[in-house]
């Protein structure tokens, strides 16, 4: 910057150019779970995750999606919640987040789990099912 003040003194500033990057934030730590701790149809599935973000930027969206035995079922969109009664026996059931700090979305991260059988969770992409 150059200016001169009142009595004619001239000055001249440093020229800094700053370039701000936003990292983006991370959905980590991705879990299901049932009520039932057999994992029944007539438990209820709750999805968890934990946020991430290097530049401690809130988390301002989160998107999820649902896939029951590889389809996707969009009516269960951005729910961390699915009731009992929309659960049936060796479904796999596949949760997927993203998340955004304002700036920039997340990748997706999944974890899945088969009604009555084991759970496998995934941090990364999609999780596959042990056989």
């Amino acid at each position: 910057v150059e200016c001169y003040d009142i009595h004619g003194t001239y000055n001249i500033s440093e020229y800094r150019l700053l370039d701000l990057v936003n990292v983006p934030p991370e959905a980590a730590n991705i879990s299901i779970n049932s009520t039932d701790s057999l994992n029944r149809t007539n438990g209820t599935l709750n999805a968890y995750f934990d946020y991430y973000d290097e530049n401690n930027n809130p988390m301002m969206y989160n998107e999820t999606k649902w896939y029951v035995d590889g389809v996707y079922n969009e009516s269960f969109d951005n729910m961390t919640v699915i009731g009992y009664g929309n659960v049936s026996k060796n479904e796999v059931w596949n949760f997927s987040i993203r998340v955004n700090d304002g700036y920039s979305w997340s990748g997706w991260s999944s974890a899945a789990i088969t009604e009555s059988e084991s759970i496998f969770i995934s941090t990364r992409n999609s999780a596959t099912l042990r056989g």
